[in-house]
């Protein structure tokens, strides 16, 4: 069901944001939030004496337009890392290729990563059952942060009273002793210093930022049934998800995703941003 925000609402949502911004090291041992945009940046930009941008491919990227972006959509933990780390989490793409050109007959398994990196980001293996090559990519992804479970005083009160009083239980509902509560911070897993990847996945980051626990919740059996209709993209002509307008994938990838490109890249003045898919709900 569609819903607006009154001012109050909108308040409210900006002091969540606020307050869920502030993070702090979300493991041990591991970055801030913080640090770890500024890693990233170091991993992306390299600094050119020849003009204002850096040198090399896709240098045209204003830092302090992405760190904008990056705060309005919550903050979030930017993790990098390469094939190995991808296939960790079970996120991969897997393509059919022809045979790898320049390789021995005897060779069954090739990988490497791309112009001057030294990142291990593709691997390309010869199935012997399907007598068939095929070349195996990290899938960027973004997930929010494991929330913590509280037990409700008021809740569990209620429900000993429930216990003890006879006939009570038949008036209302026993009500959950435990909830939810929504926690700093979410993650972009993405290749290192990819800045199509970070900018694809503050496209889902911005859509749950202001959300809370159980908005979330309320969100995901749709979020999940638009999966099940449209399945997965399994081409350029046959996008899924992501290619049917309205569901949550074409909201991130289709409406904020350009939206967030042309404003950090420069070609767009203000960052305005429509209601998102959960708002829209």
């Amino acid at each position: 069901m569609a819903h607006g925000h009154s001012a109050i609402d909108n308040l409210i949502a900006q002091v969540g944001l606020q307050s869920y911004q502030k993070g702090g090291k979300v493991e041990k041992g591991r970055l801030t939030a913080a640090e770890s945009f500024e890693r990233f940046w170091g991993n992306y930009y390299k600094p050119s004496p020849k003009g204002k941008y850096g040198e090399g491919h896709d240098m045209g990227v204003r830092k302090e337009r992405l760190k904008k972006v990056w705060e309005e959509s919550g903050s979030p933990y930017i993790k990098e890392m390469d094939l190995h780390g991808f296939k960790h989490y079970d996120q991969t793409r897997k393509k059919e290729i022809p045979r790898p050109e320049g390789i021995s007959s005897s060779t069954s398994m090739v990988g490497g990563s791309y112009g001057d990196k030294n990142d291990y980001l593709w691997e390309s293996e010869y199935d012997p059952e399907a007598g068939k090559w095929y070349k195996t990519t990290p899938r960027a992804f973004f997930n929010t942060a494991e929330p913590e479970r509280k037990i409700n005083v008021s809740n569990l009160i209620a429900k000993m009273a429930k216990s003890y009083v006879p006939g009570l239980q038949y008036l209302y509902p026993t009500p959950s002793v435990f909830e939810y509560e929504r926690v700093p911070t979410d993650t972009t897993y993405i290749t290192p210093g990819n800045i199509y990847e970070l900018i694809a996945e503050l496209g889902h980051a911005g859509q749950y930022a202001p959300l809370s626990q159980q908005e979330i919740y309320t969100g995901e059996p749709k979020r999940a049934e638009e999966w099940k209709k449209y399945g997965d993209v399994t081409s350029d002509e046959e996008r899924g998800v992501y290619g049917q307008e309205g569901t949550h994938e074409y909201d991130a990838h289709s409406v904020r995703e350009p939206l967030l490109r042309q404003y950090i890249y420069g070609t767009g003045e203000k960052l305005e941003l429509p209601p998102s898919w959960y708002e829209k709900q």
